[in-house]
């Protein structure tokens, strides 16, 4: 007797409406400079919500027809209430190849609904 066993995944997209949640959208764009390969981003006022082990090669030339060619988005998402309106953060990027900061980021959460946007250039 042969049993099958199917399993079906459906991945929901995160949208910035989630309610009760503050969102970093970063998109990371080949610059064509000596960048890190595999990074790690972070807001640095709250390291524990991040994004960890990104390998930028695979993420931004995979074969997905929807994202262009040396280009990756991600986000961080965390609960709101953390930042005030018009306050100050750093979102950094590190270079997991070596473990050192690659940049950081001084952003303001803007009193206005929605994502905060950050483009890295790598």
């Amino acid at each position: 007797m042969a049993i099958s066993i199917s399993l079906v995944l459906t991945l929901v997209p995160t949208t910035y409406a989630q309610k009760g949640s503050f969102i970093v959208e970063v998109k990371f764009i080949d610059s064509s400079r000596n960048g890190p390969n595999d990074v790690s981003v972070y807001i640095e006022e709250f390291p524990q919500y991040s994004r960890d082990n990104i390998d930028l090669i695979d993420a931004m030339y995979d074969d997905d027809p929807n994202t262009p060619d040396g280009q990756y988005t991600t986000r961080i998402v965390m609960p709101s209430g953390l930042i005030d309106a018009n306050e100050d953060f750093h979102v950094c990027v590190v270079d997991e190849d070596d473990g050192s900061i690659y940049d950081c980021f001084e952003m303001t959460n803007s009193p206005k609904k929605g994502p905060e946007y950050l483009t890295v250039r790598v």
